[in-house]
C-alpha cells in the first residue's frame, strides 16, 4: 500500500462548500497548494498519522525544489514567548524580519499545531492573512479529545485561517489496523524489525502502532542501549483508550481476554463469550487470525496492558478462571494459556485436583507446553520445575526431554545427559524416540563431544520405540558430523539421499536438503546449491496454500539460503523479505534461537549491502539469542563472523574480544568452526598489524583445500591481507576460470585491476559489483577507482569517481526498500540501476558513462522500466522508486 493509500483524506463536513486539499487522496496535491502560496491545515485525531503525512509532505516539497522547515509543537517548549516556534532558528529569522520584507520562500510545516502558544498562533495568522508566510498546520480537531490540553485561543486562531479562506483544510481519518500494519512494515525494513521485538510492543492495534515507527528510528541509531519502555507504553495506551472507546463492552472483553491469554480459539471463546463479539473485532481489525491455526484468534498484548487502568480487569480474570475449567481432552491452547494454567496448578497445589478434572496425559501435556515456552525464552529455572512437575504426574520420555534442556541451560550438561539416558526405557512410539535423538544429539555436537555420537547412533536404532523417523534422523545426524568435518561429498550424497526420503520427518529432510546444498555451494556449484534450495522449499510447502508447512524448517532454508547467497555473490533482497514476514505473522513470537538465526541472515545482508555497521548491530543481536549448550556451534561461528566484520570497521580491540569469545566455545572443535575461525584471526592480525599473518594464511588455506567455494573467498582475503605468493594469485585466477561462481570472478577481478592501477576497469568492477547486489565489493573498487584518479591527478574523472562512490552508497541503503516493493520487485538488476540514475536526474549519457553501457543499451532499460512500472515519463519512473523507497510516513 502506498503512502496516498495510507493517508486517506475526507472532506471536512464543517464547510462542504470549502475547497479541500487532499480529496483525491495525494499527498502530492497538498504539496502542489503549498507550493502556490497557498496554506493548508490538516485536522486529525489520535492514529490518523498527522506527524507521518508532515514528513510526506516536507519530502514531495523537498523534491520540487522547495525550502521547509519543520517545527514539532510537541516538543519542549523553550521560554521565550513564542515557545515552538522561536526555537527553530529559521522561523525565528521570520519572526525577528522587518515588516515591509517580501514574502518568505520558506514553507514552514507546524506538527502539533494544536499544542503552539497562542502568540505563535497569532502571529501564523497574520503572516498568512498579509500573504508574507506559506504553512501547513497539522493538529487535532478542536472536538477532539486530544485537544483538551490545547489553548482554547490557540484552536479558535487555527479554525478561523480556514473558516476565513485563507487557509484550505483536510480531515484525515484513523488508521485502520491493516493500513498500520502495512505502513511499519514499509518503514521499519528487515534490519530493525528484531530490535523492535525486543521492547516486546510491535503488535500494538491501528494507530498506536506508529509510534513504533519513532522507536525504530531511536533503535536504528542506538541499537545497543536498552530502551526506555516506559513513554513509549503510556503514548501507545493512549492511542488505545481512545481508538477503543466507541466497542461494546463485550468487545473490550473479548480483545482483552484474547491478549490476556496470548490467542485463543473461537469454540473456547464461545464458550464464556457472545461469540459475535469476535466476529466484530476480526472485522474491525482489532483481532486477527493465526495462519498456521486458523481456529486461533490473536490480539496485541498492549490491550491487557489497556484494561488494568479500566474496572473491567476483574472481569476477564474470571473469564480467564472459567476458562480453566473448561479443557476438553483436544483443546488447542496457545503458549501464554498454557503457562498460566501449568503456573496455577504446579505452584497453588491445584496439581492433584487437575489430574483428577481433567487428565493425567492433558495437564502433563499442558504443562510441557509452558516448559517449553519457558526454556525457548530464557528462564531455565521455570522451565526445569514445570518440567519436573510434568514428570511427577507420571514419567514419560517427553518429560525427561524437558528436564534435560532446562537443565543443559543452567549448564549442568552432565545431569542434561543422564536424564536423557533415563528416558529411553519410557520411550512409547516413534515420534516421541524422534524428539529424545534430536535433542540428544544437538547437546553432544553443541559440547563437541562427537566421540559420543557412534555409540548413541548404534544404541538408537535398537530402541524399542524407533522408527522410520528415528532411522532417518540417525542419518541426518551423521551428516551433521561430516558437514562440521567439511566433508562435502558426503555431505552432498547423504543430504539428497534424505531430502528426497519420504519415511523420514519433514525438518530432518529440509535439513538434509540444506546441508546439501550449503555443500555444493562450497564444492562451487552454485545450479547444483540453488537446485536443491529448490528442493528444500518445496518439501516444506503446502501444496494447497502455497504456505510454509513448519516455521522451523522454513527458518533453516532461509539460513542456508544466506549461506549460499553469502558465497556466491546472489542479492538479498527477496530473502529479507522472507525473513520479515515469519517475524511480522500474526501468531506467536519466534523463539529466541529464531529470532537469532534471521538476526544472522539480516547479518549477511548487511554485509553485502556494504552497511558493516548494521552488520555489527545484527551480530550482536544474533549472538545474544542463542544461550544454551547446543548451540555453541553456532555462537563460535557467529562470533568468528562478527570478528571479520570488527576488523574491517577498523576496531581490532572488538575484534579481539569477539574471537576470544568465539575460542572460549572451543572455535577450533571441528574443522568448520576452526576455518571461520582463522579467517577472522588473519583480517583481524592485518588489520591490527600484530601476529604472524603469513602463518594465518598457510593454515587457512589448508581448511579450505577441499573446499572451493570458500578457497576464492579466502585466497582473495590472503592477497589482500596476509602476504600472498604468486603462486596464491595463481590459485585464484585458474580456480575462478574453472568454477561458475559469480562473487569469485568479481574478486579475481578486482585483485587484477588493482595490482594495475587501472581506474576504468575498478570502475567497471564495481558497476558489476553494484549490479550483482554486492555493494560491499562495489564500495571497496569505487574508493580503488578514486585513488587511483587521485594518483594520475586526474580531477575530472576523480569528481566523477567520487560522485559514483556517494551513489553506491545511496543504492546500497536503498536496496532494500527498492526490492520491498512489488511493482519496483519486477525490474531485473540493469533496469533497477538504471531506473535509480533517472529518479537522480542524470541524462542518459550520464548513465551510460557511470556504468559503462551505450546509450541506446540505457534507453532500452528505460523502456523497459517504464513499461513495469507503469510509468508515462522519465519522472514518472522517478515518482515509483522515490515512493517505494523514500516516501513512506515518518
Amino acid at each position: 500500500m502506498v503512502i496516498d493509500e495510507i493517508l486517506t483524506g475526507r472532506k471536512s463536513t464543517t464547510s462542504p462548500s470549502r475547497p479541500v486539499v487532499g480529496a483525491d487522496r495525494s499527498t502530492a496535491t497538498i504539496a502542489a497548494s503549498l507550493a502556490r502560496g497557498r496554506s493548508v491545515i490538516v485536522a486529525g485525531t489520535l492514529g490518523s498519522g498527522k506527524s507521518y503525512l508532515v514528513d510526506a509532505v516536507a519530502h514531495a516539497l523537498a523534491m520540487d525544489g522547495r525550502s521547509t522547515t519543520i517545527v514539532r509543537a510537541a516538543g519542549p517548549l523553550t521560554s521565550t514567548p513564542f515557545g515552538a516556534l522561536r526555537s527553530n532558528d529559521v522561523v525565528a529569522a521570520l519572526l525577528d524580519r522587518p515588516a515591509g520584507e517580501a514574502p518568505s520562500s520558506t514553507i514552514v510545516l507546524i506538527d502539533d499545531g494544536h499544542l503552539l502558544d497562542t502568540d505563535s498562533t497569532r502571529w501564523i495568522s497574520r503572516e498568512i492573512h498579509a500573504r508574507r508566510l506559506t504553512t501547513l498546520v497539522v493538529g487535532a480537531p478542536s472536538s477532539s479529545p486530544e485537544s483538551r490540553r490545547a489553548d482554547p485561543q490557540t484552536l479558535s486562531e487555527i479554525d478561523e485561517l480556514w473558516l476565513s479562506g485563507r487557509a484550505e483544510r483536510i480531515d484525515l481519518r484513523p488508521l485502520t489496523f491493516r493500513e498500520a500494519e502495512d505502513l511499519i512494515r514499509q518503514e521499519v525494513g528487515p534490519g530493525i524489525i528484531d530490535r523492535i521485538r525486543r521492547v516486546d510492543l510491535f503488535k500494538a492495534s491501528g494507530g498506536s502502532r506508529l509510534f513504533l515507527l519513532e522507536m525504530a528510528r531511536d533503535l536504528a541509531g542506538r541499537s545497543d542501549r536498552e530502551v526506555d519502555r516506559a513513554p513509549i507504553t503510556t503514548r501507545i495506551r493512549d492511542v488505545l483508550r481512545y481508538q477503543l472507546g466507541d466497542l461494546s463492552r463485550s468487545e473490550r472483553l473479548c480483545v482483552a481476554l484474547v491478549s490476556r491469554l496470548g490467542g485463543i480459539t473461537r469454540p473456547r471463546i464461545a464458550r464464556v463469550l457472545d461469540a459475535r463479539a469476535a466476529e466484530r473485532l476480526l472485522a474491525k481489525g482489532h483481532l486477527a487470525t493465526d495462519a498456521r491455526t486458523p481456529d486461533m484468534l490473536r490480539a496485541s498484548s498492549i490491550f491487557a496492558t489497556f484494561l488494568e487502568t479500566s474496572g473491567e480487569l476483574d472481569e476477564v480474570e474470571r473469564l480467564v478462571d472459567a476458562l480453566a475449567q473448561i479443557l476438553p481432552p483436544d483443546a488447542v491452547l496457545s503458549s501464554v494459556e498454557s503457562a498460566d494454567l501449568a503456573t496455577r496448578w504446579s505452584f497453588d497445589g491445584q496439581l492433584a485436583s487437575a489430574v483428577d478434572h481433567h487428565g493425567a496425559d492433558l495437564v502433563r501435556r499442558t504443562i510441557l507446553v509452558a516448559s517449553t515456552e519457558a526454556f525457548e525464552h530464557g528462564r531455565f529455572r521455570d522451565a526445569l520445575d514445570l518440567a519436573r512437575k510434568a514428570d511427577s504426574i507420571g514419567p514419560t520420555a517427553d518429560a525427561q526431554v524437558a528436564v534435560s534442556r532446562a537443565l543443559s541451560g543452567l549448564r549442568r550438561d552432565e545431569e542434561a545427559l543422564d536424564a536423557l539416558a533415563g528416558a529411553v526405557p519410557l520411550l512409547r512410539d516413534d515420534a516421541e524416540a524422534l524428539r529424545l535423538f534430536q535433542w540428544w544429539t544437538s547437546l553432544l555436537i553443541g559440547l563437541g563431544n562427537y566421540e559420543d555420537l557412534d555409540p548413541l547412533y548404534a544404541e538408537a536404532g535398537g530402541w524399542p520405540a524407533s522408527g522410520p523417523m528415528v532411522r532417518g534422523e540417525i542419518r541426518a545426524a551423521r551428516l551433521q558430523t561430516a558437514y562440521a568435518f567439511m566433508q562435502w561429498e558426503d555431505v552432498e550424497t547423504e543430504g539428497l539421499d534424505i531430502a528426497n526420503d519420504a519415511q523420514c520427518a519433514l525438518t530432518t529432510r529440509v535439513r538434509a536438503a540444506v546441508e546439501a546444498a550449503t555443500a555444493l555451494i562450497y564444492r562451487g556449484d552454485v545450479p547444483g546449491a540453488l537446485r536443491t534450495l529448490r528442493l528444500a522449499r518445496r518439501i516444506n510447502t503446502d501444496p494447497v496454500s502455497g504456505a510454509a508447512i513448519d516455521e522451523i524448517a522454513h527458518i533453516s532454508i532461509l539460513t542456508g539460503d544466506a549461506l549460499v547467497r553469502f558465497t556466491s555473490g546472489a542479492g538479498f533482497c527477496d530473502l529479507l523479505t522472507e525473513a520479515e514476514a515469519v517475524l511480522t505473522r500474526e501468531s506467536d513470537r519466534p523463539t529466541p534461537a529464531a529470532l537469532g538465526f534471521l538476526g544472522y541472515v539480516g547479518a549477511v545482508a548487511d554485509i553485502f549491502r556494504g552497511d558493516l555497521r548494521a552488520a555489527d548491530h545484527e551480530y550482536r543481536a544474533a549472538v545474544a539469542r542463542f544461550t544454551t549448550a547446543e548451540s555453541s556451534g553456532w555462537r563460535s561461528g557467529i562470533h568468528s563472523e562478527h570478528a571479520l566484520v570488527l576488523a574491517l570497521l577498523d576496531d581490532p580491540s572488538a575484534a579481539t574480544e569477539a574471537l576470544r569469545q568465539a575460542e572460549d566455545l572451543a572455535a577450533g572443535r571441528s574443522p568448520l568452526t576452526r576455518h571461520l575461525f582463522t579467517r577472522a584471526q588473519l583480517v583481524t592480525s592485518a588489520q591490527s598489524g600484530s601476529g604472524d599473518t603469513a602463518a594465518l594464511a598457510r593454515e587457512l588455506l589448508t581448511l579450505s583445500s577441499e573446499s572451493p567455494g570458500l578457497r576464492a573467498v579466502d585466497l582473495y582475503l590472503v592477497l589482500l591481507f596476509g602476504e600472498g605468493s604468486p603462486d596464491d594469485r595463481d590459485a585464484l585466477r585458474h580456480l575462478t576460470a574453472s568454477l561458475d561462481l559469480p562473487l569469485g570472478r568479481l574478486l579475481e577481478r578486482h585483485l587484477t585491476a588493482r595490482e594495475g592501477g587501472d581506474p576504468k576497469e575498478l570502475e567497471r568492477v564495481a558497476a558489476d559489483s553494484a549490479t550483482a547486489g554486492t555493494y560491499l565489493l562495489a564500495l571497496h573498487a569505487q574508493r580503488d577507482a578514486v585513488e587511483a584518479y587521485e594518483r594520475e591527478g586526474n580531477a575530472l574523472r576523480l569528481a566523477q569517481s567520487r560522485r559514483q562512490l556517494d551513489d553506491y552508497g545511496t543504492l546500497s541503503r536503498r536496496a532494500n526498500s527498492v526490492s520491498a516493493d512489488p511493482t519496483v520487485a519486477r525490474l531485473s538488476d540493469r533496469e533497477r540501476q538504471v531506473a535509480a540514475f533517472v529518479a537522480q536526474g542524470l541524462s542518459n549519457r550520464e548513465i551510460a558513462d557511470r556504468l559503462f553501457l551505450s546509450v541506446r543499451t540505457v534507453e532500452s532499460h528505460i523502456y523497459q522500466a517504464r513499461l513495469k512500472l507503469g510509468a508515462t515519463s522519465r519522472r514518472g519512473i522517478g515518482d515509483v522508486l522515490d515512493l517505494a523507497a523514500w516516501s513512506q510516513p515518518g
